[in-house]
């Protein structure tokens, strides 16, 4: 296994975990997809970092109105692989409540053959 972070079921995937940050004792992990394209061709290597931002579930839907809690960004309850990685810590919602920031970083790698 890379120290950089675990290779799941596709082999050329690779999920990649960086600390971002750290106040109060704690720290952020961030979490990056790399997806590694092998060819003959110059290759390129894209970086995937997903990052959920504030809750945007709507509590009093049912009355007819609008009302969200406040929760400004989604930190998980439990460990990575568990049910407790799905609900927020803050707010006690499901990540899909969270909004979902995309971030999308392309390397084109070309290979020179020396003679």
């Amino acid at each position: 296994m890379p120290a950089s972070g675990l290779v799941n079921e596709f082999k050329n995937t690779e999920i990649i975990f960086t600390a971002i940050g750290e106040e109060e004792g704690r720290v952020e992990m961030k979490k990056r997809q790399v997806v590694l394209k092998r060819s003959d061709e110059p290759s390129s290597l894209t970086i995937r970092s997903v990052r959920y931002g504030e809750c945007q579930k709507n509590h009093a839907a049912g009355v007819g109105g609008y009302a969200v809690d406040g929760c400004r960004e989604f930190m998980a309850s439990g460990e990575e692989g568990t049910r407790g990685a799905l609900i927020c810590a803050a707010c006690g919602c499901h990540r899909n409540f969270h909004r979902r920031e995309v971030e999308t970083e392309v390397a084109v790698i070309v290979q020179l053959k020396l003679k």
